[in-house]
């Protein structure tokens, strides 16, 4: 299984970025490994790595993180990862992720247990990976919505029949991962890229949408970017900007 990360961060003299990669082995035991990135500018960092499946250990899953190491490889800083980055591991597939750098959320209060019981969310929650499938070409959408309410969830609509053609009946819903997680694979294999698209909030009792993403429409090229809503008025029928948001939006394409 082959890896390739890339993530915008703009570093000082003498700093790099690290990988922290854990590979979650099917016995319950981990492994780990740093992978040093590269860059040509000191903003675009890039790194890649293949992964060998032994028969004795067989890997379950793996999860990553980014951090800045100093020239004498003393870390200095390091990404917030109460809802660690987790994909199960395929070893027929190629990997690409394009992310950026994750700081501690504002709303951070909305990932406590104080909050799941004042919401009547599950307390404790953790991330649980959910059955994705997986195509010969493959774009998995990961997004963070820790200000949903109950009873909604996050759907996508976009340019191509796929995803909708903007019909707002023809939603694609995607599967909570737990710990505000939400992800959906599409299968790409003989589209022509790029795609547009936006995330939308669907009630789950009328199934009709209140919330849609504020602004121009995102392309299937984009990595990660910070999400306004619009809640749709049921008096008047049109948008108007709701007081919450879409945290942030991760890319991974499979190969």
């Amino acid at each position: 299984m082959k890896l390739r990360f890339s993530i915008p961060y703009r570093t000082e003299w003498g700093e790099q970025l690290v990988v922290e990669l854990t590979y979650l082995l099917q016995d319950g035991n981990q492994r780990k490994d740093a992978i040093v990135m590269q860059t040509q500018d000191g903003e675009q960092w890039t790194a890649e790595t293949t992964s060998v499946e032994s028969r004795r250990s067989r890997i379950a899953s793996f999860t990553y993180i980014y951090k800045v190491v100093d020239a004498d490889n003393r870390e200095l800083r390091r990404e917030w990862d109460m809802a660690p980055r987790n994909y199960a591991f395929d070893d027929s597939k190629t990997f690409t992720f394009q992310d950026q750098w994750r700081d501690y959320p504002l709303p951070l209060h909305l990932y406590s247990n104080a909050y799941a019981v004042t919401a009547g969310f599950k307390r404790n929650e953790t991330l649980e990976l959910p059955q994705l499938p997986l195509f010969r070409r493959t774009i998995l959408f990961r997004i963070s919505a820790p200000q949903l309410t109950k009873h909604q969830h996050v759907a996508i609509i976009g340019s191509h029949p796929v995803l909708g053609s903007w019909n707002p009946a023809r939603y694609l819903s995607m599967q909570y991962a737990g710990m505000k997680e939400w992800m959906l694979t599409v299968n790409v294999y003989g589209l022509q890229l790029p795609l547009e698209y936006k995330y939308v909030i669907v009630d789950d009792e009328t199934h009709e949408l209140v919330a849609c993403r504020c602004g121009r429409r995102r392309g299937a090229g984009a990595a990660w970017w910070r999400d306004s809503l619009c809640r749709k008025s049921m008096a008047t029928g049109r948008c108007e900007r709701a007081g919450f948001g879409l945290k942030k939006c991760a890319l991974l394409w499979h190969w």
